[in-house]
């Protein structure tokens, strides 16, 4: 399913799967190992983005929070991949820097 935005992806799968299982770190449950099996999409800045199953419920709710935030502010910048070839999504600085482990990202947005 393509949600109309970000909030409404967070409001629609992340937010029930976190308050069905609050002690999860991850969208797909798991504790390690990759997972780009998709958990859903979104529409941003006019572009279709995939969220990653792999991705942590941290990143996730720190975006959503300044999304929400009066005022509110794009949590993301879209970034290159490694192969130059696609982009992702990525937390601005400020926010990276609160995350529990602020060198690992966690957060698994590709554009589609």
């Amino acid at each position: 399913m393509n949600h109309k935005s970000f909030s409404a992806f967070m409001e629609q799968v992340v937010l029930p799967k976190l308050a069905a299982d609050p002690a999860q770190t991850r969208l797909d449950g798991q504790t390690s190992g990759g997972n780009r099996e998709p958990a859903g999409f979104f529409w941003h800045q006019n572009k279709l983005w995939r969220v990653h199953a792999d991705s942590h419920f941290e990143p996730l709710i720190m975006a959503y929070g300044a999304l929400t935030a009066k005022p509110a502010e794009d949590p993301f910048i879209a970034s290159a991949t490694g192969s130059g070839k696609r982009h992702c999504l990525v937390l601005i600085e400020k926010l990276q820097q609160q995350l529990c482990k602020p060198r690992f990202k966690h957060l698994y947005i590709y554009e589609v």
